[in-house]
């Protein structure tokens, strides 16, 4: 995948909720590199804009559609996700309701989603009684063994899939 520029990558964070609003408000106002990547209105509207506002979210998005690149924003944070389940930064099961959520905006908002249905809905219906790691302590520790069989089964294939994905994604221009 091609460097991107680090101010869309900011706006990207923000959208993804990796950044909050107040951290968002702050580096707009101290970046003057923006002045360079909007033209002076949209700059000037940037500054302007309420982001105590609970619309800011729906503003922003406004504004990478509009003038940055949407299909960009979908193709980082779908490589961010990924990135961080193969990393085990997310765990499998709570990984599989993501990529799942994941794939439902992506049809929504550019039809053609970054990865496939298997990876974002198959795994998912398969563990679908499987308990989340945070939910575990809720379980007899039996019957808890007995619940999370199903990840042992598909857990190789998962990642491999996943990784193949990953690595087509980051060596491709676009899906």
């Amino acid at each position: 995948m091609k460097e991107i520029n680090p101010n869309r990558i900011t706006f990207y964070k923000f959208l993804n909720g990796d950044i909050s609003k107040e951290s968002l408000e702050h580096w707009i106002y101290e970046n003057k590199e923006l002045e360079k990547l909007f033209q002076k209105d949209h700059y000037i509207d940037l500054l302007a804009f309420n982001y105590k506002s609970t619309e800011t979210r729906n503003y922003i998005k406004s504004v990478v559609k509009k003038h940055l690149d949407w299909q960009e924003f979908e193709k980082w944070r779908t490589i961010e996700l990924l990135e961080k389940i193969k990393t085990g930064n997310i765990e499998f099961v709570l990984a599989t309701r993501k990529l799942r959520q994941l794939y439902l905006e992506q049809e929504e908002e550019i039809r053609e989603p970054f990865i496939s249905i298997e990876l974002a809905i198959g795994y998912e219906s398969l563990l679908d009684n499987c308990p989340i790691e945070s939910e575990y302590h809720q379980w007899n520790s039996e019957a808890l063994k007995k619940q999370l069989e199903p990840m042992e089964l598909y857990r190789n294939v998962f990642l491999i899939t996943l990784e193949k994905k990953l690595t087509k994604l980051l060596n491709s221009e676009f899906h």
